[in-house]
């Protein structure tokens, strides 16, 4: 790295009874840049106030990295070290380290690692070719080894293609752009307009080094009645296509719908009017069957 990439790179220290070295005074945090680093370490000890049993901070601040994934690993000597990170842990470069011991070492490693684009392509399931518009698809990054599905947020990321609500265009393409490491899950929101989903309309993604794969998700229970999640590489059908990245082009997911018309839901409004048109329906056709009857007698 040169020395203005080093000094963007910043390391806080925060925890109670830390003093500056060089005046002996008391401060809530201590901070260098990786620049002041001594061959890439920084060391502290009861001279900047630290104590054994203590509980710290290291927060590392990288804004003008987002390309690289960072990894954690802790060693200490006594006690037990604990690490709360924001997000998965490893792709946050500003998230809190906190480690509880005697003597310990966080080593922090930035790797870097291409950000990676996903095209979703929305096609007419009957020839896969003919592209779609209108669809709306969400990405939502899944906790790995929850088996209860969960997520490391509730907010979905919606598509970078333009257009209304970004839905898929004229060219059926919705584009997911700058994915970090990590599984995914892509959900198809709305259907083009006289199209029905195919299948669950879910499909997950695996986000590691700089490649993107289509994977499964399988939750198995062992002897001992505990819940593992397993992810298995996924398989195309019929009605999906997946393609992997090739050099600056990028993965590419092609999804089918059939034409049809959505059924309404149970007790909805739909339903609702189903009822009563059968019950006008009905009504009617008793209507003629009486006045069917009234005539026959008139006659006779």
């Amino acid at each position: 790295l040169t020395d203005e990439e080093k000094n963007s790179i910043t390391f806080t220290v925060t925890g109670s009874g830390l003093r500056d070295r060089s005046t002996g005074s008391s401060v809530q945090s201590l901070t260098k840049t990786y620049a002041e680093f001594d061959e890439g370490r920084w060391v502290l000890n009861q001279i900047d106030g630290i104590v054994s049993g203590g509980t710290y901070t290291v927060t590392e601040t990288n804004n003008n990295f987002e390309s690289y994934v960072r990894e954690t690993t802790i060693k200490a000597d006594e006690g037990t070290p604990s690490v709360f990170a924001q997000g998965d842990g490893s792709t946050d470069p500003s998230a809190s380290i906190t480690l509880e011991g005697t003597n310990g070492t966080v080593t922090v490693t930035n790797t870097y690692l291409r950000l990676v684009d996903l095209d979703i392509v929305k096609v007419d399931a009957n020839g896969m070719t003919t592209p779609l518009k209108g669809a709306k698809f969400e990405l939502r990054k899944v906790v790995p080894d929850n088996p209860i599905l969960n997520y490391y947020s509730a907010d979905a990321t919606l598509p970078t293609t333009s257009g209304e609500e970004h839905k898929t265009g004229a060219d059926g393409k919705a584009a997911f752009e700058g994915l970090t490491a990590g599984y995914y899950e892509v959900r198809e929101a709305e259907m083009p307009p006289g199209y029905v989903r195919t299948g669950t309309g879910v499909f997950y993604i695996r986000v590691a080094n700089g490649e993107i794969t289509h994977v499964e998700r399988t939750v198995t229970e062992d002897d001992d009645g505990v819940s593992h999640v397993i992810w298995l590489p996924g398989s195309d059908d019929a009605k999906f296509e997946f393609t992997a990245a090739n050099g600056n082009n990028p993965a590419t997911a092609k999804v089918g719908n059939e034409p049809g018309a959505t059924l309404p839901n149970t007790g909805g409004s739909g339903t609702a009017k189903i009822y009563l048109l059968g019950i006008l329906l009905i009504a009617l056709a008793a209507a003629g069957i009486a006045i069917s009857r009234g005539v026959e007698k008139q006659v006779l």
